[in-house]
């Protein structure tokens, strides 16, 4: 009765944060009130970590006629209780009849604009992502897909099944893929590279391909498709702990679409990194002219001061640079590195908000001294700087927290000097008040 009337009132959009009963309880509705559903344009789904009526859930997205907008999530969702205490067979594994049919059901929603699909941690395995997406034949209104298979059993034939259905909304504009901590190596990337080209119109891209052994041919590969996305405007890349190297950067960024005005790449734990990465990295920034936003994490590689330099010289050519996140904790950045960060960000003028984060490297004396009298000349908005653990004295770190605080003019920063025992900390709220604390 509660569910009749919830469905009665015509509403414009539908959450559920639904157990296996409030399933059931849609299913057993009345007519006139599933047909009010089936006209809701927007849908949302949350699944618990429990067993779930699968069929009964799948009716009800089958009878979604007019769907707009849909959103699932299925994180950490196991068929029965005795797979969620032993993680081997995922819900949709388990029950191959129940995996088509959500396929099935997607493949019906053809007025669908916008799709989330979150099976991350359900132990899926190749046999489930095969039958899943081997059904959703065609999905022409689709304009943007977000699909988290992360921290599963999916190897490069999975990955292939995932293409399978990315084919099928090639026209979509924004596109979101998460396959980390899964073993799709080398072959699996390039499968992911080679259905990229076919969305000509697409304007953002994420991908996060953490822990997943692609190394330098699937870096490679990636780096060739985003050749064929002449509009795209923001690339974010997640590629930690791959064992990429410096020739696999060089053929991710080579040839960097000029229309990028978004762009972050993450490539920490990637031990064969050096220097040469960050000078490639540099020279593929330069074909991208109206860059606006720039956000690189190398954090624990063997990056130095030649490569921040390198691309310090880059970045100081973007002129239309607005936003700038540098992040190298745990590197081996000195002196002469950073001093070349923070005479680069002063020649951008368009320059509002700036991350440096450079914890644990051989930055001394004159090298953090230079560098904050670089930043007392940007006019920002927003300012985040952690310099801990470095090799700069306590007497120096002293200096600067107070030249920060008369100098910067700055609505809200966030200054980290000094060492794990002994820190210095300063915080400005919007409001403009400062605090030191030691």
């Amino acid at each position: 009765g509660v569910m009749n009337s919830i469905l009665d009132s015509s509403l414009h959009q539908v959450v559920w944060l639904a157990g296996p009963g409030a399933w059931q309880a849609v299913s057993q509705c009345s007519r006139a009130s599933r047909a009010s559903l089936s006209g809701s344009p927007c849908l949302s789904v949350e699944l618990p970590d429990r067993a779930v009526d699968v069929p009964s859930v799948v009716r009800t997205l089958s009878g979604l006629h007019s769907l707009v907008h849909l959103d699932v999530d299925m994180k950490g969702c196991w068929g029965t209780k005795s797979t969620k205490q032993r993680p081997d067979r995922s819900l949709l594994d388990g029950d191959v009849t129940a995996a088509a049919d959500w396929g099935v059901a997607l493949s019906r929603c053809a007025t669908l604009q916008r799709l989330r699909l979150n099976l991350a941690c359900t132990g899926l395995s190749d046999t489930g992502v095969l039958v899943l997406f081997s059904k959703v034949h065609c999905l022409p209104s689709l304009q943007a897909v977000d699909l988290d298979l992360s921290s599963n059993s999916i190897s490069p034939v999975g990955v292939a099944s995932v293409c399978t259905m990315l084919r099928s909304c090639h026209r979509a504009r924004k596109v979101a893929i998460k396959l980390q901590s899964n073993k799709i190596r080398g072959v699996g990337a390039c499968e992911l590279a080679a259905v990229l080209p076919l969305f000509s119109g697409l304007e953002q891209l994420s991908i996060n391909l953490d822990s997943t052994e692609i190394g330098d041919d699937g870096a490679l590969a990636l780096g060739r498709a985003f050749t064929g996305l002449p509009r795209l405007r923001t690339l974010d890349l997640d590629m930690w702990f791959n064992d990429i190297g410096d020739a696999g950067v060089r053929g991710l960024v080579a040839k960097l679409p000029s229309s990028l005005e978004h762009f972050r790449l993450a490539v920490p734990k990637n031990k064969r990194l050096g220097d040469s990465f960050l000078k490639f990295l540099g020279s593929g920034l330069q074909q991208c002219p109206s860059l606006r936003c720039l956000d690189v994490k190398f954090c624990s590689t063997f990056a130095g001061n030649d490569g921040l330099r390198a691309l310090a010289s880059s970045i100081g050519t973007l002129c239309d640079l607005r936003t700038l996140c540098v992040d190298c904790t745990s590197t081996r950045v000195g002196n002469a590195g950073i001093v070349a960060l923070g005479n680069a960000m002063v020649s951008l003028r368009q320059l509002t908000s700036v991350s440096v984060f450079a914890r644990g490297n051989l930055i001394a004396d004159s090298g953090i001294s230079q560098f904050v009298s670089s930043v007392a000349q940007l006019n920002a908005d927003s300012l985040q700087l952690d310099f801990q653990d470095n090799i700069f004295t306590q007497d120096v770190a002293d200096d600067v927290m107070k030249r920060m605080r008369e100098s910067v003019d700055c609505p809200s920063v966030c200054v980290v000097l000094g060492s794990a025992l002994k820190g210095l900390k300063l915080e400005t709220s919007d409001a403009g008040s400062a605090e030191e604390c030691k």
